[in-house]
């Protein structure tokens, strides 16, 4: 691929000489050509993003990458492809791979072979591909470090007993000192003698005893708050046993993925792909032949603007038209003509990263799920995946049911 994209480079004008020296630094160095690039001189890389632009495949503004397929790949694959998992597709288990280079072969091949899984590549950017991988390694970096830390992750187990280094080899010091006077027998010792009658108790050695003082007030108030304390801290536990025997006997709530499987109509499953992600805001779109649109919206979206008036055409370039063709779609809402009423209707810092993904129904695009103003968006995005293929099931189930008349 490294050769067919430099043939394409000569073909739109970059200077021969340029070539070879990026060449010779893939060569000898092993990075990529965009890279090589890169480090020979930045407006080449512009020339290369225009060049991969022409050919239409599909791409990614924002990568985040999946540090669950991440972690499954050899170390260091990754960085010297310069490509990075980042979606996986639920109803076919596709992997999305982010590349810098999309049209070599071997990326493909070479993921799809350690994942073993089908692999689609798609164009992402040098710096957004750096910036994932980087937010990897810092990841990993901070799980390591508490680990680190910790002592006993030493190799060196700590001994119990410290030894004492200042302890010599002599003879050892005796236990019993022995006395330099002459020895006497024992009728030749001096008796003790004993103290008059009344100043001890007649068991010798054990002393009187007189009444104590009390103890002061403020320990006696001590000791009652701390026996209240103890008492309060026994009845909420009560109380907390209590009302989980109360919650588990009582029959669990359904879940989202519930809800769709038991759906009866269209509506039902439109107002749970609005509602089942709060609090990010959601809006539901159709797909037609010249526009996407909007059906249903959450309240914030509501708020702000009637959501069954807004409509992006399907022939110009839109967030909406990139997930039908792609599969999904991450990242800012661009400032175009045919996004100024979906801007408008989001909320002012929701437009600067959205997911959009595709709601299937008999193989063909049905519906499109935009969602904004979340915070951590790998759990997000999985879980709308997941939520969207059951709602395409759902709604082809009910469809079946009325063509049966059902």
């Amino acid at each position: 691929m490294t050769v067919e994209l430099a043939r394409r480079l000569i073909e739109s004008g970059v200077p021969l000489a340029d070539i070879e020296a990026a060449l010779l630094l893939v060569a000898t160095r092993g990075v990529t050509l965009s890279e090589a690039l890169a480090e020979r001189e930045p407006a080449l890389l512009v020339r290369l993003e225009q060049e991969m632009a022409r050919s239409e495949l599909p791409s990614v503004l924002t990568v985040r990458a999946s540090p669950e397929l991440y972690g499954r790949l050899p170390e260091g694959m990754c960085r010297r492809l310069m490509a990075v998992p980042v979606h996986v597709d639920p109803r076919t288990g596709r992997v999305d791979v982010a590349a810098v280079e999309p049209l070599d072969p071997h990326l493909a091949q070479e993921f799809s072979f350690h994942l073993e899984q089908p692999v689609r590549v798609l164009l992402a950017s040098l710096e957004a591909v750096r910036g994932a991988l980087d937010r990897l390694q810092r990841g990993a970096k901070l799980s390591i470090l508490p680990a680190a830390r910790s002592p006993a992750g030493s190799e060196a187990p700590i001994p119990l007993v410290k030894l004492d280094t200042g302890a010599t080899s002599d003879a050892p010091i005796p236990l019993v000192r022995r006395s330099l006077l002459p020895f006497r027998s024992p009728s030749a010792l001096p008796k003790r003698s004993r103290p008059p009658g009344g100043a001890l108790p007649e068991k010798e050695g054990v002393a009187l005893s007189w009444r104590s003082k009390p103890p002061p007030l403020d320990l006696v108030a001590g000791a009652e708050q701390e026996r209240l304390a103890a008492e309060q801290a026994r009845a909420a536990q009560e109380e907390r046993v209590a009302a989980e025997r109360v919650r588990a006997s009582e029959p669990a709530a359904p879940t989202t993925r519930e809800l769709l499987e038991d759906a009866t109509s269209p509506e039902a499953v439109l107002d749970l792909l609005r509602n089942c992600m709060a609090p990010a805001a959601a809006i539901v779109f159709t797909v037609k032949s010249a526009s996407f649109d909007g059906r249903v919206g959450s309240p914030s979206v509501e708020a702000r603007a009637n959501v069954k008036e807004l409509s992006l055409l399907s022939h110009q370039p839109s967030v909406l038209e990139t997930a039908v063709k792609a599969g999904f779609y991450l990242g800012p809402i661009p400032n175009t003509p045919n996004h100024r009423e979906l801007r408008d209707a989001l909320p002012p810092d929701a437009v600067h990263e959205v997911y959009v993904t595709v709601v299937t129904v008999s193989e063909r695009p049905s519906l499109v799920w935009l969602l904004a103003g979340f915070e951590q968006s790998l759990d997000l995005t999985r879980r709308a995946d997941e939520l969207a293929l059951v709602a395409g099931r759902a709604l082809a189930r009910i469809l079946r049911r009325r063509k049966r008349g059902g």
